[in-house]
């Protein structure tokens, strides 16, 4: 596998890790309004997350398509644009009945 696959699995699960060992190591040290900080800290994350990932698509302009990639991987499919079979004259006939 690619390193970077590999820092990208590891780095969230570290972090995980290690909010998860805090709550255990420090449970009975937190005072109850640091909780209640850290509690609605993270129902803000989970609240945006589920925003960005779920119901942000329910809200996105009907037909049409979007995508995410890494800008490189981006950057080199566009560089190739003249060469792909969007410019063909098969596709302007398949672009014709859309």
């Amino acid at each position: 596998m690619n390193t970077q696959v590999w820092i990208g699995i590891i780095l969230p699960f570290l972090g995980t890790c290690l909010g998860a060992a805090t709550v255990f190591v420090l449970k009975d040290r937190i005072s109850n309004s640091v909780q209640r900080m850290l509690s609605g800290f993270a129902a803000g994350v989970m609240v945006a997350a589920s925003f960005w990932s779920l119901l942000q698509r329910s809200t996105a302009i009907k037909d049409y398509l979007s995508m995410t990639m890494p800008y490189k991987l981006w950057k080199n499919m566009t560089q190739d644009l003249d060469k792909s079979c969007l410019t063909t004259h098969s596709w302007k006939k398949i672009e014709a009945r859309l």
